[in-house]
């Protein structure tokens, strides 16, 4: 547990029912959602605005590229699956509207959120030490990769 003292936040509140199964299942519809916004993001022609340039452009679907392959790395990380699951809802109007870096900036406080979250959800059930480690490993990745992407 030591690796995993550097997220505990001892104020932090834990919902009572959390459990690994939930906390799974939630990262991997969350990422589940990035993967296909940022896939359908690339198939929109100029995206960014008409008075973007070629680079802008290319730049753009460059992202949204290395984001949708971090984000199914992820999934198949989280979930143990082969391929990324499809989901049932059209995200075109997300996908149309992202700016990678007003997300990012929103996102990787969310997700130094959820380390704090899941190493204090740990620390306080005393569950499956092995299992959260990994699960902060993820989500170490998650932030390691995505900055890396939005480069």
């Amino acid at each position: 547990m030591n690796y995993m003292l550097e997220w505990y936040d001892p104020e932090l509140a834990i919902k009572a029912d959390e459990t690994k199964d939930t906390i799974t299942k939630a990262e991997v519809e969350r990422l589940t959602m990035l993967y296909w916004i940022a896939i359908t993001a690339h198939t929109i022609p100029r995206r960014v605005g008409p008075e973007a340039n070629q680079e802008e452009l290319a730049a753009d679907k460059h992202r949204c590229r290395r984001v949708a392959h971090a984000a199914e790395q992820l999934v198949l990380g989280w979930s143990g699956r082969k391929t990324v699951p499809s989901i049932s809802v059209d995200v075109t109007r997300q996908a149309a509207q992202v700016d990678w870096e007003k997300w990012w900036a929103e996102h990787s406080v969310w997700l130094n959120n959820r380390l704090r979250y899941v190493a204090t959800w740990a620390q306080k059930t005393d569950k499956s030490d092995k299992w959260a480690k990994s699960a902060v490993v993820k989500l170490n990745n998650e932030i390691k990769w995505i900055s890396y992407a939005l480069r």
